[in-house]
């Protein structure tokens, strides 16, 4: 079985990569929010066969990043989640379309398991990475997986305030698409350029793909 591709989903300061504060966004970004949901649901291979299990995207986190949204909104909707934890009982263990791993590749093997499995709950079309840092380190260095990473680059002025980051992305390995390939990895058409947020932050929406 040939590994499923790894698409880390980010929104980082550019002055620093800070992704976090106090185990929270540091920015609220209407439209990023939106984007992130509609990417990380979208199917890029849907079915038409109503008798095929469920077909959804996958979304692996560790425990703060899952504890970081907000309770009315967890486990994300239509997506099938994978918190990273050495804690058993973080989750019920009915909770459906929802499971713990011991590490992230264990988070791996728990995918490649449910499509190995002769009537899964649910069929993994698309592998995201949603946090924290350690777990988009783990990511990027994933072997005999393709990467490719959506980034939201924020010019945020108050990035000092930031306590955590996203890793360094090697540029001699991942390289910036054009505008083009970011809409096509995306399944839908995505705002070119810089962009103003509701509370006036500049943002704008990039891709980055591993190019070995």
């Amino acid at each position: 079985m040939s590994a499923k591709p790894l698409t880390l989903i980010v929104a980082a300061a550019a002055l620093n990569n800070g992704i976090g504060r106090n185990n929270d966004l540091p920015w609220r970004i209407r439209k990023d929010m939106a984007f992130f949901n509609k990417v990380s649901t979208a199917i890029a291979s849907p079915t038409t066969d109503s008798a095929a299990p469920v077909l959804m995207n996958a979304c692996i986190m560790g425990r703060r990043t899952w504890e970081s949204i907000p309770k009315s909104h967890r486990p994300l909707d239509r997506r099938y989640n994978i918190i990273v934890t050495s804690s058993k009982d973080l989750i019920p263990a009915d909770l459906p379309f929802c499971a713990t791993a011991s590490s992230f590749a264990r988070a791996l093997d728990h995918i490649d398991a449910l499509s190995a499995q002769p009537n899964p709950s649910a069929r993994i079309d698309r592998v995201f990475v949603v946090g924290g840092s350690s777990i988009y380190q783990e990511a990027l260095l994933a072997p005999g997986h393709h990467v490719q990473i959506f980034l939201t680059r924020v010019q945020f002025p108050l990035a000092d305030t930031c306590d955590t980051f996203f890793p360094h992305m090697d540029t001699s390995r991942f390289a910036l698409q054009p505008h083009e390939r970011l809409v096509d990895a995306a399944t839908f058409d995505v705002p070119a350029g810089v962009q103003t947020s509701e509370s006036g932050l500049q943002y704008e929406f990039l891709l980055y793909e591993a190019t070995n």
